[in-house]
C-alpha cells in the first residue's frame, strides 16, 4: 500500500498503522531527506516514506506549492516573509534558492 494518498484538497499520510489526514493548507512546507519526506505543519513533523520528488509530483496541480530549492518545496500561501536567501513561514526558515527568488515574488504577488 501508498504511504501517502492525496485528494482535492488534503493528504493522508501513514504514522504508524493508521492514515493521518492532513489538509493541505495545514501544511506549511515539505523537506526531503533522502528517501523520505518530512511534511511540516504548525504544530508537528510527519515523516513519508517517499521522495520529496514524488510527494510534490502528487500535488494537485492548482494547490499553491513551490519548489524554492532542490530539497523545499513550500506551500505559498503560508510564506510570511521572503528574504534574499531564505522563506520564511511563521517561525520555520526554508532556504530560498538565487535562482527560484524572482519566480517565487511573482507567485506570491498573484495570490
Amino acid at each position: 500500500g501508498d504511504t501517502v494518498q492525496v485528494t482535492q484538497d488534503r493528504l493522508f499520510i501513514k504514522v504508524k498503522d493508521r492514515l493521518v489526514r492532513l489538509m493541505l493548507t495545514d501544511i506549511l512546507y515539505l523537506e526531503a531527506d533522502d528517501y523520505y519526506c518530512k511534511v511540516y505543519t504548525e504544530d508537528r513533523v510527519y515523516l513519508a516514506t517517499k521522495t520529496l520528488k514524488k510527494l510534490s509530483v502528487q500535488l494537485p496541480p492548482e494547490a499553491p506549492f513551490f519548489r524554492c530549492h532542490r530539497s523545499y518545496v513550500v506551500n505559498l500561501s503560508r510564506i510570511t516573509e521572503i528574504g534574499d536567501l531564505y522563506i520564511f513561514l511563521d517561525k520555520h526558515k526554508v532556504p530560498l534558492s538565487r535562482s527560484k527568488r524572482a519566480e517565487v515574488l511573482v507567485l506570491v504577488n498573484k495570490m
